[in-house]
Protein backbone atom coordinates (compact mmCIF):
# COMPACT_ATOMS: atom_id res chain seq x y z
CA UNK A 1 0.00 0.00 0.00
CA UNK A 2 1.47 3.34 -1.06
CA UNK A 3 -1.16 5.93 -0.18
CA UNK A 4 -4.54 6.35 1.50
CA UNK A 5 -7.48 8.48 0.40
CA UNK A 6 -10.35 8.89 2.88
CA UNK A 7 -13.03 11.56 2.64
CA UNK A 8 -16.34 12.28 4.37
CA UNK A 9 -17.98 15.00 2.34
CA UNK A 10 -15.20 17.50 1.68
CA UNK A 11 -13.36 16.65 4.91
CA UNK A 12 -10.36 14.33 5.11
CA UNK A 13 -10.73 11.42 7.52
CA UNK A 14 -7.18 11.08 8.94
CA UNK A 15 -7.12 7.29 9.31
CA UNK A 16 -3.73 5.63 9.48
CA UNK A 17 -2.27 2.33 8.41
CA UNK A 18 1.36 1.58 9.25
CA UNK A 19 3.16 4.84 8.58
CA UNK A 20 0.53 6.08 6.11
CA UNK A 21 -2.03 8.76 6.97
CA UNK A 22 -5.01 9.34 4.71
CA UNK A 23 -5.29 12.54 2.71
CA UNK A 24 -7.19 13.90 -0.29
CA UNK A 25 -4.64 12.82 -2.90
CA UNK A 26 -4.64 9.76 -5.13
CA UNK A 27 -2.86 8.73 -8.35
CA UNK A 28 -3.99 7.76 -11.83
CA UNK A 29 -2.41 5.63 -14.56
CA UNK A 30 1.24 5.15 -13.60
CA UNK A 31 2.50 5.71 -17.17
CA UNK A 32 -0.09 7.95 -18.82
CA UNK A 33 -0.82 10.27 -15.87
CA UNK A 34 1.76 9.69 -13.12
CA UNK A 35 1.12 12.92 -11.19
CA UNK A 36 -0.87 13.35 -7.98
CA UNK A 37 -4.63 13.93 -8.26
CA UNK A 38 -6.52 15.89 -5.59
CA UNK A 39 -10.05 14.68 -4.84
CA UNK A 40 -12.27 17.29 -3.21
CA UNK A 41 -15.35 15.16 -2.56
CA UNK A 42 -16.37 11.46 -2.90
CA UNK A 43 -18.80 12.23 -5.73
CA UNK A 44 -15.94 13.51 -7.85
CA UNK A 45 -13.67 10.50 -7.28
CA UNK A 46 -14.50 8.58 -10.47
CA UNK A 47 -14.26 11.70 -12.68
CA UNK A 48 -10.94 12.68 -11.10
CA UNK A 49 -9.47 9.23 -11.76
CA UNK A 50 -10.80 9.20 -15.31
CA UNK A 51 -8.99 12.49 -15.89
CA UNK A 52 -5.94 10.53 -14.75
CA UNK A 53 -6.75 7.85 -17.33
CA UNK A 54 -8.08 5.25 -14.91
CA UNK A 55 -11.69 4.16 -15.38
CA UNK A 56 -12.89 3.13 -11.93
CA UNK A 57 -16.37 1.88 -12.81
CA UNK A 58 -16.05 -1.73 -14.01
CA UNK A 59 -19.28 -1.59 -16.02
CA UNK A 60 -18.15 1.53 -17.87
CA UNK A 61 -14.72 -0.02 -18.46
CA UNK A 62 -16.41 -3.14 -19.84
CA UNK A 63 -18.66 -1.06 -22.11
CA UNK A 64 -15.72 0.89 -23.55
CA UNK A 65 -13.68 -2.27 -24.01
CA UNK A 66 -16.52 -4.11 -25.75
CA UNK A 67 -17.15 -1.16 -28.05
CA UNK A 68 -13.46 -0.94 -28.87
CA UNK A 69 -13.22 -4.65 -29.65
CA UNK A 70 -16.26 -4.55 -31.93
CA UNK A 71 -14.95 -1.45 -33.73
CA UNK A 72 -11.57 -3.11 -34.19
CA UNK A 73 -13.19 -6.24 -35.62
CA UNK A 74 -15.30 -4.21 -38.05
CA UNK A 75 -12.27 -2.13 -39.01
CA UNK A 76 -10.43 -5.34 -39.86
CA UNK A 77 -13.26 -6.30 -42.22
CA UNK A 78 -14.85 -8.90 -39.98
CA UNK A 79 -16.61 -9.49 -36.68
CA UNK A 80 -14.97 -9.78 -33.28
CA UNK A 81 -15.52 -13.03 -31.38
CA UNK A 82 -15.75 -12.13 -27.69
CA UNK A 83 -15.38 -15.10 -25.34
CA UNK A 84 -17.02 -14.30 -22.00
CA UNK A 85 -14.22 -15.74 -19.86
CA UNK A 86 -11.46 -13.92 -21.73
CA UNK A 87 -13.44 -10.68 -21.70
CA UNK A 88 -14.01 -10.87 -17.93
CA UNK A 89 -10.28 -11.35 -17.35
CA UNK A 90 -9.25 -8.50 -19.65
CA UNK A 91 -11.75 -6.06 -18.11
CA UNK A 92 -10.00 -6.53 -14.78
CA UNK A 93 -6.48 -6.28 -16.21
CA UNK A 94 -6.76 -2.88 -17.88
CA UNK A 95 -7.44 0.54 -16.36
CA UNK A 96 -7.57 2.46 -19.64
CA UNK A 97 -8.60 -0.05 -22.32
CA UNK A 98 -6.95 0.40 -25.71
CA UNK A 99 -7.22 -2.14 -28.53
CA UNK A 100 -5.20 -3.03 -31.59
CA UNK A 101 -5.39 -5.57 -34.40
CA UNK A 102 -2.60 -8.02 -35.18
CA UNK A 103 -2.12 -10.70 -37.81
CA UNK A 104 -0.68 -14.19 -37.97
CA UNK A 105 0.37 -16.31 -40.95
CA UNK A 106 -2.57 -17.54 -43.04
CA UNK A 107 -1.11 -21.05 -42.97
CA UNK A 108 -2.17 -21.34 -39.33
CA UNK A 109 -5.82 -21.10 -40.36
CA UNK A 110 -5.40 -24.78 -41.11
CA UNK A 111 -5.35 -25.35 -37.36
CA UNK A 112 -8.77 -26.48 -36.04
CA UNK A 113 -10.74 -23.43 -34.97
CA UNK A 114 -11.06 -24.67 -31.39
CA UNK A 115 -7.29 -24.90 -31.03
CA UNK A 116 -6.70 -21.43 -32.48
CA UNK A 117 -9.32 -19.85 -30.22
CA UNK A 118 -7.90 -21.73 -27.22
CA UNK A 119 -4.37 -20.54 -28.02
CA UNK A 120 -5.49 -16.93 -28.59
CA UNK A 121 -8.04 -16.58 -25.81
CA UNK A 122 -7.02 -19.06 -23.13
CA UNK A 123 -3.28 -18.49 -23.37
CA UNK A 124 -2.81 -14.95 -24.65
CA UNK A 125 -6.16 -13.23 -23.91
CA UNK A 126 -6.66 -12.21 -27.53
CA UNK A 127 -10.00 -11.99 -29.31
CA UNK A 128 -10.48 -13.78 -32.62
CA UNK A 129 -11.99 -12.18 -35.72
CA UNK A 130 -14.47 -13.91 -38.03
CA UNK A 131 -14.59 -13.19 -41.75
CA UNK A 132 -17.77 -12.60 -43.75
CA UNK A 133 -18.22 -16.35 -44.30
CA UNK A 134 -18.15 -17.09 -40.56
CA UNK A 135 -14.67 -18.64 -40.56
CA UNK A 136 -11.72 -17.29 -38.62
CA UNK A 137 -9.62 -14.56 -40.21
CA UNK A 138 -5.85 -14.53 -39.75
CA UNK A 139 -6.18 -11.52 -37.48
CA UNK A 140 -6.72 -11.02 -33.76
CA UNK A 141 -7.58 -8.22 -31.36
CA UNK A 142 -5.40 -7.43 -28.36
CA UNK A 143 -6.42 -5.09 -25.53
CA UNK A 144 -3.71 -3.34 -23.56
CA UNK A 145 -3.41 -0.85 -20.74
CA UNK A 146 -1.38 1.78 -22.54
CA UNK A 147 -1.25 4.78 -24.79
CA UNK A 148 -2.88 4.48 -28.23
CA UNK A 149 0.34 5.65 -29.88
CA UNK A 150 2.11 2.55 -28.51
CA UNK A 151 -0.46 0.14 -29.97
CA UNK A 152 1.52 -0.65 -33.12
CA UNK A 153 4.63 -1.70 -31.19
CA UNK A 154 2.56 -3.75 -28.74
CA UNK A 155 0.73 -5.56 -31.55
CA UNK A 156 4.02 -6.49 -33.24
CA UNK A 157 5.13 -8.15 -30.03
CA UNK A 158 1.92 -10.16 -29.76
CA UNK A 159 2.21 -11.33 -33.38
CA UNK A 160 5.56 -12.91 -32.56
CA UNK A 161 4.00 -14.75 -29.61
CA UNK A 162 1.30 -16.36 -31.80
CA UNK A 163 3.85 -17.63 -34.31
CA UNK A 164 6.15 -19.00 -31.61
CA UNK A 165 3.40 -20.92 -29.82
CA UNK A 166 2.33 -22.74 -32.96
CA UNK A 167 5.86 -23.53 -34.16
CA UNK A 168 7.82 -24.44 -31.04
CA UNK A 169 7.57 -28.21 -31.56
CA UNK A 170 9.49 -28.04 -34.85
CA UNK A 171 13.02 -28.37 -33.38
CA UNK A 172 12.24 -31.84 -32.03
CA UNK A 173 11.94 -33.16 -35.58
CA UNK A 174 14.96 -31.50 -37.17
CA UNK A 175 16.88 -33.88 -39.42
CA UNK A 176 14.10 -36.48 -39.38
CA UNK A 177 11.90 -37.80 -42.19
CA UNK A 178 8.61 -39.65 -42.39
CA UNK A 179 7.07 -37.92 -39.38
CA UNK A 180 3.51 -38.94 -38.49
CA UNK A 181 1.06 -36.34 -37.13
CA UNK A 182 -1.73 -38.16 -35.28
CA UNK A 183 -4.83 -36.01 -35.12
CA UNK A 184 -3.50 -33.69 -37.81
CA UNK A 185 -6.72 -31.69 -38.20
CA UNK A 186 -6.45 -29.35 -41.17
CA UNK A 187 -2.71 -29.88 -41.42
CA UNK A 188 -1.38 -27.10 -39.22
CA UNK A 189 1.77 -28.91 -38.11
CA UNK A 190 2.20 -30.71 -41.42
CA UNK A 191 2.46 -27.32 -43.10
CA UNK A 192 5.16 -26.20 -40.67
CA UNK A 193 7.11 -29.41 -41.28
CA UNK A 194 6.83 -28.93 -45.03
CA UNK A 195 8.16 -25.40 -44.63
CA UNK A 196 11.25 -26.86 -42.97
CA UNK A 197 11.69 -29.55 -45.61
CA UNK A 198 10.66 -32.40 -43.29
CA UNK A 199 8.63 -35.16 -44.99
CA UNK A 200 5.49 -35.96 -43.00
CA UNK A 201 2.07 -37.58 -43.17
CA UNK A 202 -1.09 -36.71 -41.27
CA UNK A 203 -3.73 -39.00 -39.78
CA UNK A 204 -7.17 -37.95 -38.58
CA UNK A 205 -10.56 -39.55 -37.94
CA UNK A 206 -12.39 -36.58 -39.45
CA UNK A 207 -12.69 -36.90 -43.27
CA UNK A 208 -13.46 -33.19 -43.69
CA UNK A 209 -10.27 -32.21 -41.85
CA UNK A 210 -8.24 -34.59 -43.99
CA UNK A 211 -9.79 -33.20 -47.18
CA UNK A 212 -8.74 -29.69 -46.18
CA UNK A 213 -5.18 -30.91 -45.65
CA UNK A 214 -5.14 -32.63 -49.02
CA UNK A 215 -6.53 -29.55 -50.77
CA UNK A 216 -3.45 -27.69 -49.55
CA UNK A 217 -1.12 -30.28 -51.01
CA UNK A 218 -0.44 -32.06 -47.73
CA UNK A 219 -0.17 -35.82 -47.32
CA UNK A 220 -3.02 -36.90 -45.02
CA UNK A 221 -5.28 -39.89 -44.65
CA UNK A 222 -8.39 -40.89 -42.72
CA UNK A 223 -7.90 -43.53 -40.05
CA UNK A 224 -7.32 -44.33 -36.40
CA UNK A 225 -3.85 -44.47 -34.90
CA UNK A 226 -3.86 -48.09 -33.75
CA UNK A 227 -4.91 -49.55 -37.10
CA UNK A 228 -2.64 -47.30 -39.10
CA UNK A 229 0.43 -47.98 -36.96
CA UNK A 230 -0.19 -51.72 -36.96
CA UNK A 231 0.09 -51.79 -40.75
CA UNK A 232 3.43 -49.95 -40.91
CA UNK A 233 6.81 -51.73 -41.16
CA UNK A 234 8.88 -51.67 -37.99
CA UNK A 235 11.34 -48.77 -37.62
CA UNK A 236 9.82 -46.89 -40.54
CA UNK A 237 8.95 -43.60 -38.79
CA UNK A 238 11.35 -40.80 -37.96
CA UNK A 239 9.00 -39.14 -35.49
CA UNK A 240 5.43 -38.95 -34.20
CA UNK A 241 3.44 -36.02 -32.78
CA UNK A 242 -0.04 -35.89 -31.25
CA UNK A 243 -1.20 -32.50 -29.95
CA UNK A 244 -4.27 -32.45 -27.67
CA UNK A 245 -5.17 -36.01 -28.67
CA UNK A 246 -4.35 -38.48 -25.92
CA UNK A 247 -6.89 -37.07 -23.46
CA UNK A 248 -9.54 -38.38 -25.89
CA UNK A 249 -8.28 -41.98 -25.67
CA UNK A 250 -9.18 -44.85 -23.37
CA UNK A 251 -6.20 -45.94 -21.20
CA UNK A 252 -5.94 -49.38 -22.85
CA UNK A 253 -5.95 -47.81 -26.34
CA UNK A 254 -3.29 -45.27 -25.31
CA UNK A 255 -1.04 -47.97 -23.85
CA UNK A 256 -1.29 -50.06 -27.01
CA UNK A 257 -0.67 -47.04 -29.21
CA UNK A 258 2.52 -46.14 -27.32
CA UNK A 259 3.84 -49.65 -27.79
CA UNK A 260 3.11 -49.51 -31.51
CA UNK A 261 4.80 -46.12 -31.87
CA UNK A 262 7.92 -47.52 -30.20
CA UNK A 263 8.01 -50.49 -32.58
CA UNK A 264 7.44 -48.40 -35.71
CA UNK A 265 9.91 -45.63 -34.87
CA UNK A 266 13.55 -45.67 -35.88
CA UNK A 267 16.23 -45.39 -33.15
CA UNK A 268 16.74 -41.74 -32.31
CA UNK A 269 13.21 -40.82 -33.39
CA UNK A 270 11.13 -38.46 -31.26
CA UNK A 271 7.59 -38.83 -29.96
CA UNK A 272 5.88 -35.61 -28.83
CA UNK A 273 2.58 -35.78 -26.92
CA UNK A 274 0.93 -32.57 -25.74
CA UNK A 275 -2.13 -32.61 -23.49
CA UNK A 276 -3.95 -30.64 -20.81
CA UNK A 277 -2.14 -30.61 -17.48
CA UNK A 278 -4.57 -31.98 -14.86
CA UNK A 279 -2.04 -31.26 -12.12
CA UNK A 280 -3.01 -27.61 -12.66
CA UNK A 281 -6.46 -27.32 -11.11
CA UNK A 282 -7.43 -24.34 -13.27
CA UNK A 283 -6.63 -26.32 -16.43
CA UNK A 284 -8.55 -29.35 -15.17
CA UNK A 285 -11.70 -27.52 -14.07
CA UNK A 286 -11.79 -24.84 -16.78
CA UNK A 287 -10.54 -26.84 -19.78
CA UNK A 288 -10.62 -30.59 -19.31
CA UNK A 289 -14.06 -31.17 -17.85
CA UNK A 290 -15.73 -28.66 -20.19
CA UNK A 291 -15.09 -30.88 -23.22
CA UNK A 292 -17.39 -33.92 -23.25
CA UNK A 293 -15.12 -35.68 -25.74
CA UNK A 294 -12.33 -35.87 -23.17
CA UNK A 295 -12.05 -39.39 -21.75
CA UNK A 296 -9.28 -39.46 -19.19
CA UNK A 297 -6.94 -36.83 -17.73
CA UNK A 298 -3.31 -37.92 -17.79
CA UNK A 299 -0.93 -36.74 -15.08
CA UNK A 300 2.57 -35.82 -16.33
CA UNK A 301 4.21 -38.47 -14.15
CA UNK A 302 1.73 -41.11 -15.34
CA UNK A 303 2.47 -40.36 -18.98
CA UNK A 304 6.19 -40.39 -18.28
CA UNK A 305 5.86 -43.83 -16.68
CA UNK A 306 3.79 -45.19 -19.59
CA UNK A 307 6.37 -44.01 -22.09
CA UNK A 308 9.25 -45.54 -20.14
CA UNK A 309 7.32 -48.79 -19.77
CA UNK A 310 6.84 -48.80 -23.56
CA UNK A 311 10.61 -48.75 -24.05
CA UNK A 312 11.47 -45.06 -24.37
CA UNK A 313 14.55 -44.48 -22.23
CA UNK A 314 14.65 -40.68 -22.50
CA UNK A 315 11.43 -38.92 -21.51
CA UNK A 316 11.35 -35.16 -20.93
CA UNK A 317 8.32 -33.33 -19.55
CA UNK A 318 7.99 -29.76 -20.82
CA UNK A 319 5.39 -27.56 -19.14
CA UNK A 320 3.60 -25.03 -21.33
CA UNK A 321 1.14 -22.12 -21.14
CA UNK A 322 1.88 -20.81 -17.62
CA UNK A 323 -0.84 -18.98 -15.75
CA UNK A 324 0.01 -15.26 -15.85
CA UNK A 325 1.50 -13.86 -12.64
CA UNK A 326 -1.48 -11.55 -12.14
CA UNK A 327 -3.72 -14.61 -12.21
CA UNK A 328 -1.86 -16.33 -9.37
CA UNK A 329 -2.24 -15.92 -5.62
CA UNK A 330 -0.02 -13.16 -4.28
CA UNK A 331 2.56 -13.37 -1.50
CA UNK A 332 2.75 -10.76 1.28
CA UNK A 333 5.72 -8.89 2.76
CA UNK A 334 6.22 -7.63 6.29
CA UNK A 335 7.61 -4.21 5.42
CA UNK A 336 10.23 -2.75 7.79
CA UNK A 337 8.68 0.72 7.44
CA UNK A 338 5.55 -0.63 9.14
CA UNK A 339 7.22 -2.44 12.02
CA UNK A 340 10.63 -0.85 12.46
CA UNK A 341 13.90 -2.47 11.52
CA UNK A 342 12.78 -5.89 12.69
CA UNK A 343 9.30 -7.31 12.46
CA UNK A 344 8.03 -9.19 15.53
CA UNK A 345 8.95 -12.86 15.50
CA UNK A 346 5.29 -13.89 15.60
CA UNK A 347 4.51 -11.75 12.56
CA UNK A 348 7.54 -13.01 10.66
CA UNK A 349 6.45 -16.58 11.35
CA UNK A 350 2.89 -15.82 10.25
CA UNK A 351 4.03 -14.18 6.98
CA UNK A 352 6.40 -17.06 6.27
CA UNK A 353 3.65 -19.62 6.87
CA UNK A 354 1.16 -17.64 4.75
CA UNK A 355 3.61 -17.33 1.84
CA UNK A 356 4.50 -21.01 2.05
CA UNK A 357 0.83 -21.91 1.71
CA UNK A 358 0.43 -19.42 -1.17
CA UNK A 359 3.32 -21.12 -3.00
CA UNK A 360 1.84 -24.56 -2.43
CA UNK A 361 -1.56 -23.49 -3.73
CA UNK A 362 -0.01 -21.77 -6.76
CA UNK A 363 1.92 -24.95 -7.59
CA UNK A 364 -1.30 -26.94 -7.60
CA UNK A 365 -3.91 -24.50 -8.83
CA UNK A 366 -2.19 -21.89 -11.00
CA UNK A 367 0.83 -23.51 -12.61
CA UNK A 368 0.97 -24.63 -16.29
CA UNK A 369 -2.16 -25.32 -18.32
CA UNK A 370 -0.55 -27.82 -20.73
CA UNK A 371 2.44 -30.11 -20.81
CA UNK A 372 4.26 -32.05 -23.48
CA UNK A 373 6.09 -35.33 -23.09
CA UNK A 374 9.05 -35.66 -25.45
CA UNK A 375 10.32 -39.25 -25.69
CA UNK A 376 13.31 -40.52 -27.65
CA UNK A 377 13.70 -44.10 -28.83
CA UNK A 378 17.12 -45.46 -27.87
Amino acid sequence: MRWLLALHGDAVVPVTFGDLTAGDVTYGHRFLAPGAIRVTEPAGYAAALEAGQVIVDQNRRAQLLREGIHEAGAGAGGRAVIADKTFAEVVNLVEWPTVGVGTFDEEFLAVPREMLEYAMGGHQRYFAIENAEGGLANRFIVAHNGAPERTEAIVRGHERVIRARLADFLPYFGGQSNVLDIGCGRGEFLDLLREKGIAAKGLDLNPEMVEVSRSRGLDATVGDARSYLSALPDESLGGVIAVQVIEHLEPAYLTEMLGLVFDKMRPGGRLVLETINPACWVAFFESFIRDLTHVKPIHPETLQYLLQASGFSQVEIVYRAPIALEGRLQRVTARPEHFGDTAPDALTELVSSFNSNVDRLNDRMFSYQDFAAIATKP
